[in-house]
């Protein structure tokens, strides 16, 4: 049995999250680490705020990703 395939399928996803998590903290946590004034909030967060249905954006990210999977046994295969 071989990987290939899942690995192929799965890598364009760990990438997306990996750059995002390495942009935050290269942008946002860094620089709220090394000031020593209280940061103000970036404008996403701002959008956050005001948008309420917009939250369900980044949590579903985080959640689920870019690509779901979805697992197909036959012993969840619906009944006929």
């Amino acid at each position: 049995m071989t990987f290939a395939p899942f690995q192929e399928r799965r890598t364009l996803p760990v990438r997306f999250t990996q750059w995002v998590q390495l942009t935050i903290q290269k942008r946002i946590i860094s620089r709220v680490l090394g000031s020593q004034r209280r940061p103000k909030p970036p404008l996403m967060f701002k959008l956050l705020k005001i948008f309420p249905a917009l939250r369900r954006v980044p949590a579903r990210l985080v959640g689920v990703g870019i690509r779901p999977e979805h697992v197909h046994t036959p012993e969840a295969a619906p009944l006929a």
